[in-house]
């Protein structure tokens, strides 16, 4: 019996292209987001994993 292959296709969003600007402002504000990634991942369900 011959296995069935099956394909996944992925698709990804086009990069963006970031200005020097841009890019300075993004790693200022970082500790800002940072903060609030870190509330999401502690208000998620999945407690016991551990990042």
């Amino acid at each position: 019996m011959k296995a069935l292959k099956r394909q996944v296709k992925i698709e990804r969003p086009k990069k963006e292209i970031v200005t020097r600007e841009e890019a300075l402002k993004r790693v200022k504000d970082f500790p800002k987001r940072e903060e609030r990634l870190i509330a999401a991942i502690r208000k998620g369900a999945h407690r016991d994993i551990h990042s």
